[in-house]
């Protein structure tokens, strides 16, 4: 993972955020494995097996929908994490409506 790639975390990561990174790594393999039996050289292409291969497609549709969850579920944890912040930051500074509004109009970046 790189220093872009949407699911690379921070360094001060819980372990919850650990299991769901490596939660979805185990779904991305299911993923490519499915995709593997129904589309590559692993296709199985016997008539009478075709039952496993629509399987082969629901388990790809559902890992890749588990993939999806996750990365929501960490999205929304770090978006309480940020307005947590700035709930921190703004009640550092009782009645004083100027640094309230100076954190908010600059998205809570100093």
């Amino acid at each position: 993972m790189g220093p872009d790639d949407p699911l690379a975390g921070s360094d001060d990561d819980s372990a919850a955020l650990t299991d769901r990174e490596r939660a979805i790594e185990e779904l991305r393999a299911v993923r490519d494995q499915a995709r593997y039996k129904v589309f590559g050289d692993g296709r199985i292409r016997d008539t009478d097996k075709e039952d496993i291969r629509i399987k082969y497609l629901r388990l790809m549709v559902q890992s890749a929908n588990a993939e999806r969850r996750l990365i929501n579920d960490r999205e929304l944890d770090d978006l309480a994490a940020e307005i947590a912040d700035l709930r921190e930051r703004l009640d550092g500074h009782p009645g004083d409506s100027t640094a309230s509004d100076d954190l908010l109009a600059d998205g809570g970046r100093e």
